[in-house]
């Protein structure tokens, strides 16, 4: 399953008022400082002008780019590996 989908299928379950699935992702994905600071941004949110459910949707998007940060880092990281070893394995 590419990011899109998994994307899409995360905002049907979402869509489904189910906030189980949120509580247990948070468990699962969120250690304490990453809440902390996700507490710290929502708070600056909620401070600004905007409305409960847009506020929410925020935070959403927010997640949802934070989750492709991370992946698209790993990503690089694999690579860089990947050419520090084919660096390693030239024969000179």
């Amino acid at each position: 399953m590419d990011k899109k989908a998994a994307a899409a299928r995360f905002f049907d379950q979402l869509g489904r008022g189910s906030s189980d699935f949120i509580t247990k992702m948070i468990e699962q994905e969120m250690d304490a400082e990453l809440i902390e600071m996700f507490n710290q941004l929502g708070g600056q949110l909620q401070m600004g002008e905007m409305d409960m459910d847009r506020f929410q949707t925020s935070l959403l998007i927010i997640g949802y780019l934070v989750r492709a940060h991370e992946e698209a880092m790993a990503d690089q990281e694999d690579e860089e590996n990947e050419i520090e070893e084919q660096k390693g394995s030239v024969v000179h």
